[in-house]
């Protein structure tokens, strides 16, 4: 005799399921032990078999459904929805391409074979044509399916099945269970002829076929599972009992009915709603009783089925043309007929099914791989009260809960279940005493503590003795005592917070990252270069234009040169007659220089053989050509020092150049001097280069930012070495010169670590003296004369560093000067004072009564008629602003003006509330009122303050306060505050715009120069504050004007096109309520930020620094000031301003002001980084033409459409896009100040130019 395993009912021979629980029997097996027996498993919540019944004391999960595929009709639904939504992104290019094929097919069919919409031809019937669009669609849905899970079956992909098991298993449960067989099938037929209602006989075939083939595939898993979860709801609900449950039979079964039901309407049309609804009204009705999530999700698809079927669209009606023949015969014809366009709309459907079809089959295929071929039967819907007739319920622990499961641990009643004793508890998989249960709970709590993610700190676990209220083994959370379980819950919201705020930061840094390489994209551009794909790289393309280097510094220094040889030349020609002045002017004539300095230099020298007292000045002027003795000395060095800075930026090769032809110089006119022959003169010039070239490479090359200390001592000591031996051939004195030159630069490494000062500069000036003495006393001369050499080069090389840094800051400097020279212009005319109309007709009339005056001169009254001109022709204030000057008149209880004794009237300190709010949307008008006369601009700041803001602050502020993440933050004495932040810098004023931040304000206990207390303002992160900002702005707003139904596209156009902007923030969790209020700050022009927003940067930041008062500082202000090093964040300073200027893209006047700001302050920077001896990147000529005209372009009222027209028309004219380019761009150079590098020659370069200048010597004969 056999038992059910489940139930403990007999079970007869060979039987499939069980008679009383309808649980399979095959797959799980009949134990054969009597009711009562030990289940075979006992899991960690449920303690194993009871005695009381032969039901179980808890089902396991529901039969079929693997632990990742939901066990719930609604969720089993959601879940199919929500894989194949994420398989259709996931493979948009296959599914689109199989669509777009899908539609030129279908295409092809209805125009070439169908010819036109005829829908009695066989093809007709396969195609979506007036009536059958969904039927059609569906068809080629369907047909895509079988036609993939053949591909995969092919292929060999996707789990096998055995079709002739489940053929058992549903004529075992025909034969076992006819009556609940019979209903699942009436389900089945039902469902499909409800279908076929909006399915012609040849999508209902291909309907049948389908249906059938998913008994033979995975995917009719998931259909089984579907239906199979239906209807054991459905009879559970009607039976109000232990459901019978036969497995995944019902489920083939209901799917093999609806094969059946599509196959006799593909036949015989018998379908349509009347049958279809009359086979599963019954159910439907009864379903309608339940209130399980599971019927609701079956009722609402089946009266979503009905009302689509009754009322669903129709399909329109047209012409039985549009075939290929009858259009002609051609694609022009074809496309100029009627049907041209219907035809190809017509294949819509089929394209979106067909995708649809490759994404289903394959998801379906999947999840069918999940779930289990065939099952125990036992799951479903029953819960723990549903246990079957005597059997006692379960008892649990009131105080107990599992902390890794977080369910309540189920207590020993001493009769129900096997083993254990009364009163134990079961945890672990085992009976426990209670005791010994509370201290292994305890010991896992111990060794697994919960933190929270916000701080870090782990919770507080109640011990049942420490602390008042609460139970044992809860933990403190949120403020209160909670279970575990629940504690576990809500950390789980928090971490799920704590990464949408993660993820949305990192995607607002993914779309800046993706802005920024646009801009690093277009700068390339815009500089000539092209993407070369097979290199994978930016190269240079036609268009261009290399920077200018060092070489055009030489080639104006040629020049110069040059002047100076025809000033000398007229000089001697002034001097000398006949054939020597003709031979003059001939080479002078023939550019011939150097045979003319040549000529010079004879004349010159045979005025010092005659010693005539003129050669004296003259010999000046031959030194300075390197002929002279110590100045000469000098000026090689000099020179060298001053093209090591000049060449530096432009390359290697420049420098090189440039100071090989000093030393040339030099070393050729020494052994001129000398008197030796012209090939010595020509050797030692080419040796002097080749020396002077190595130098100068070397130099740079050791200069560059990241060259190690050895290689900046070993490189040139091993190329002195090399030259030494080359001039000379003796290695000793070669190895002794490289030994020099190792020694030397060693000690200007060390020198260059020290703190500056005169001590820095001994320890140079020495270390250059000794190592001429010593290179002097290695080639046989005397260390004294060699010693005086190298510290008179030493000098020369500091002067000529200073002197190129010098020319490096003017040259740079001047091309910015026109911006600055602009930006005072501007700044000037935006001092003056703009009149409002009413302002300006009083100030008329008292200049027309002087003027009139009989007493006026001539004189004066030509004056005032100059002034009456100039105000009659001048700037007004607008009219929004003339509005709230005159909105302070103060009025009598009859509505007339009060004046005052001179007949003026009285204002009030406010303008009105809502007048101001109003002008909030207006920058054009705010631009121009801070040119108002300052009585109206502190009436219009007074209300924005004291009416506008400070309620919807205070309200902000409150809540914060309430907020114990804020109040964490907070010390006895501290206080909240909005706090208005400004451009560093810069005072408060009336602005266009408002970035408003939380702060805590905390006395420092200190005071400044001036006796004031020094307040620091620490910010609140505003993910705790801003949503409530943007609320609290918005409501109190709305009391302002009067209600939202105040509020239309005409008077607030601005709010509504941001209320559409913002539409997409939905889908990061913002309500409709947070989209307008933050729609509504914006269109007013308010922004609640931190440090951390998109438009701050950390250099703009006050939070990290301190000046010499000990006040907090941005580091922007120390760097303008020409301290505290570069910016700390480049990138975001130039982004801040960027998206200053984007995010007014929409409005270009207060863009461009914006950018003007930005301007300013990065020129600013630019200067303050020279003040610190920084050599900062040459800005473009186009990008500072640019600049100058942003800065003229006007921001007011001023600033009409016209005159942004022109702006962007010059801006064009430059090569940018638009205006809005040419200011990301402007932007994006501040970004470049990184590149910034220290000027001139450390310590230990001069010493190396120093020792350079000296020149390998020969060896002393004598």
């Amino acid at each position: 005799m056999a038992f059910c395993t489940h139930c403990g009912a007999k079970l007869k021979d060979n039987s499939r399921f069980c008679p009383a629980c309808g649980a399979e029997t095959i797959a799980a097996g009949a134990s054969g032990q009597k009711p009562g027996g030990k289940r075979p498993k006992a899991g960690r919540s449920a303690p194993g078999a009871r005695k009381a019944s032969a039901a179980m004391a808890a089902p396991p999960d529901l039969p079929g459904a693997s632990p990742e595929v939901p066990d719930k009709l609604v969720p089993l639904i959601g879940y199919i929805i929500s894989r194949t939504i994420s398989a259709f992104f996931r493979q948009l290019p296959t599914t689109i391409a199989f669509g777009l094929a899908a539609w030129v097919f279908h295409t092809y069919l209805l125009v070439v074979v169908n010819e036109g919409f005829n829908m009695g031809s066989l093809t007709g019937r396969f195609l979506a044509l007036q009536g059958q669009t969904i039927s059609g669609s569906l068809l080629w849905m369907v047909g895509t399916m079988i036609l993939t899970g053949l591909w995969r079956r092919m292929r060999g992909k996707g789990p096998r099945v055995s079709l002739s098991d489940r053929i058992a298993a549903m004529r075992a449960y025909l034969t076992e269970a006819p009556m609940d067989a019979y209903s699942v099938i009436a389900g089945g037929v039902g469902i499909a002829l409800s279908i076929a209602t909006f399915t012609n006989s040849s999508s209902s075939l291909v309907l049948a076929v389908g249906f059938g083939a998913l008994i033979a595939s995975k995917a009719g898993s998931v259909f089984s599972l579907l239906f199979k979860t239906a209807w054991n709801t459905l009879f559970s609900t009607v039976r109000r009992s232990q459901v019978r449950k036969y497995g995944m039979a019902a489920g083939y079964m209901a799917v093999a009915a609806s094969s059946l039901g599509m196959l006799a309407n593909s036949m015989v049309p018998i379908g349509g709603v009347i049958p279809g609804v009359a086979l599963l009204g019954a159910a439907v009705f009864l379903g309608m009783r339940s209130r399980s999530e599971e019927m609701a999700g079956l009722f609402l698809l089946a009266g979503l089925g009905t009302w689509w079927a009754l009322f669903g669209p129709a399909d329109l009606v047209f012409a039985d043309d549009g075939g290929w023949q009858e259009s002609g015969g051609t694609l022009t014809g074809w496309i100029n007929s009627q049907g041209a366009i219907p035809a190809i709309i017509y294949g819509v459907g089929p394209a979106i099914g067909t995708g649809l079809g490759v994404v289903l089959g394959g998801v379906l295929s999947d999840i069918g791989g999940q779930i289990p071929e065939f099952d125990d039967g036992n799951g479903g819907d029953d819960d723990e009260g549903s246990q079957g007739e005597g059997v006692p319920p379960t008892i649990h622990d009131p105080d107990l809960v599992d902390p890794e499961t977080g369910e309540r641990l189920i207590v020993h009643d001493g009769q129900s279940y096997e083993g254990g004793k009364a009163g134990q508890v079961w945890y672990d998989g085992k009976w426990v005493d209670r005791d010994d249960a509370i201290s292994r709970i305890g010991q896992y709590e111990k060794d697994h503590p919960l933190y929270d993610p916000r701080t870090g700190d782990s919770l507080i676990v109640n011990d049942g003795k420490t602390y008042e209220g609460g139970k044992p083994g809860q933990v403190w959370f949120d403020g209160k005592w909670m279970d575990r379980s629940e504690a576990q819950h809500h950390l789980d919201k928090v971490n799920a917070e704590l990464e949408r705020e993660s993820q949305r930061i990192r995607e607002e840094q993914r779309q800046w990252s993706d802005e920024q390489r646009r801009i690093r994209e277009d700068k390339l551009r815009s500089d000539g270069y092209v993407f070369d794909k097979e290199q994978n790289a930016w190269v240079q393309g036609p268009g261009y234009k290399p920077t200018p280097s060092a070489s055009d510094l030489l080639r104006k220094a040629e020049e110069d040169r040059e002047q100076r040889i025809l000033k000398s030349a007229d000089k001697v020609s002034d001097r000398v007659s006949g054939e020597l002045r003709e031979h003059i002017e001939e080479l002078r004539n023939g550019g011939k220089y150097e045979e003319l300095a040549e000529v010079c230099r004879d004349y010159w020298r045979g005025q010092v053989r005659e010693g005539q007292e003129e050669s004296t000045s003259q010999q000046r002027w031959a030194t300075a050509y390197g002929i002279g003795e110590m100045g000469a000395k000098a000026t090689v060095a000099a020179s060298r020092g001053a093209l090591m800075v000049l060449g530096g930026p432009a390359g290697a090769a420049a420098t090189a150049i440039s100071v090989g032809a000093v030393s040339a110089a030099g070393e050729g006119a020494e052994k001129w001097v000398e008197g030796g022959s012209a090939l010595d003169v020509a050797k030692s010039t080419a040796a002097g280069f080749l020396s002077g070239a190595k130098d100068g490479a070397i130099g740079h090359f050791t200069n560059l930012p990241g060259t190690s200390g050895a290689v900046k001592v070993l490189v040139p000591a091993a190329a002195d070495t090399a030259e030494t031996f080359i001039r000379t051939g003796d290695i000793k004195r070669s190895l002794a010169t490289g030994a020099v030159s190792a020694a030397g630069d060693m000690i200007g490494l060390g020198t260059d670590a020290l703190p500056g000062g005169l001590k820095k500069e001994l320890i140079g000036a020495a270390t250059s003296a000794a190592s001429g003495g010593t290179l002097s006393v290695i080639n046989g001369g005397d260390f004294g004369e060699g010693a005086i050499d190298g510290l008179v080069n030493h000098v020369g090389g500091k002067v000529g560093s200073s002197v190129g840094t010098s020319a490096v800051n003017r040259y740079d400097a001047q091309a910015e000067s026109t911006v600055q020279q602009a930006q005072a212009e501007v700044s000037g005319q935006r001092r003056q004072t703009v009149l409002t109309d009413d302002q300006a007709e009083n100030v008329l009339a008292g200049l027309r009564a002087d003027r009139d005056d009989p007493n006026t001169s001539p004189a004066d009254r030509q004056m005032i008629d100059e002034h009456i001109a100039s105000i009659e022709n001048g700037p007004r204030q607008s009219e929004r602003i003339n509005e709230l000057d005159r909105s302070r008149i103060q009025r009598d209880q009859n509505g007339d003006p009060i004046v005052d004794s001179d007949g003026h009237p009285v204002k009030s300190d406010k303008v009105d509330t809502r007048g101001a709010l109003d002008q909030l949307q207006d920058t054009r008008s705010s631009r121009t009122a801070k040119q108002a006369d300052p009585e109206l601009r502190d009436a219009i700041v007074k209300t924005r303050t004291e009416e506008i803001y400070a309620p919807a602050d205070q309200r902000t502020i409150n809540r914060a306060g309430d907020n114990p993440e804020v109040q964490k933050m907070m010390q006895p004495g501290d206080k909240l505050a909005m706090d208005t932040f400004s451009t560093p810098g810069k005072p408060p004023s009336l602005g266009a715009d408002r970035d408003a931040r939380l702060v805590i304000e905390r006395d420092t206990g200190r005071v400044d120069s001036k006796g004031n207390p020094i307040i620091d303002k620490i910010e609140v992160p505003r993910k705790h504050w801003e949503s409530d900002a943007y609320k609290d702005f918005y409501d109190h707003s709305m009391d302002i004007v009067g209600g939202r139904e105040n509020v239309t596209p005409d008077s607030h156009p601005e709010f509504f096109r941001r209320r559409e902007e913002l539409d997409y923030m939905k889908g990061s969790g913002m309500s409709q309520a947070e989209i307008d209020a933050r729609a509504w700050g914006e269109a007013h022009n308010q922004l609640f930020t931190d440090k951390y927003h998109v438009e701050a940067s950390a250099a703009n930041s006050d939070q990290a620094l301190r000046n010499a008062e000990g006040r907090m500082t941005s580091n922007v202000q120390e760097v303008q000031a020409g301290r505290g090093g570069q910016l700390t964040d480049q990138e975001g300073y130039a982004r801040m301003w960027g998206e200053k200027s984007r995010f007014y893209e929409h409005n270009t006047p207060e863009a461009v002001a914006q950018s003007q700001k930005g301007i300013e302050a990065q020129l600013q920077v630019r200067e303050g980084l020279r003040a610190q001896g920084y050599r900062v990147p040459e800005l473009p000529p186009d990008t500072t033409r640019a600049m100058e005209l942003i800065s003229r372009a006007p921001v007011g009222v001023d600033a009409t459409p016209e005159a942004m027209a022109r702006l962007n028309s010059d801006l064009q004219g430059l090569g940018y896009r638009d205006t809005n380019d040419a200011m990301q761009k402007i932007a994006s150079q501040t970004e470049a100040l990184k590149w910034s590098q220290k000027q001139g020659l450390t310590t230990g370069g001069v010493i190396s130019t120093a020792r350079g200048a000296l020149g390998p010597q020969e060896p002393n004969d004598e």
